[in-house]
């Protein structure tokens, strides 16, 4: 076995280690917490306008959307009320 092949071997099994020894200290990667954590019973509404311009035509949509927390933690849930019209 020549020289530089046995350092490239090496070299490969040091990172390798590396890897393997960063994997079992620092474990698995986990989420980042959520910027925005809305609590249960929170309720948000929003004013909307949609403007989509078509062929030959444009199309408007507005009206109010509402939305009601369940449930909150590493998932949220809510419900949605409303809606658009044109």
């Amino acid at each position: 076995m020549s020289r530089e092949n046995f350092r490239f071997k090496s070299g490969v099994w040091y990172v390798l280690l590396i890897a393997l020894v960063s994997v079992l200290l620092f474990g698995r990667a986990t989420a980042a917490p959520m910027r925005y954590a809305p609590k249960a019973d929170a309720k948000f509404a929003y004013k909307v306008e949609i403007i989509a311009e078509l062929p030959g035509r444009v199309d408007t949509s507005s009206g109010t959307i509402s939305y009601e927390v369940t449930s909150s933690g590493e998932i949220v849930k809510f419900d949605y009320y409303n809606g658009l019209g044109n």
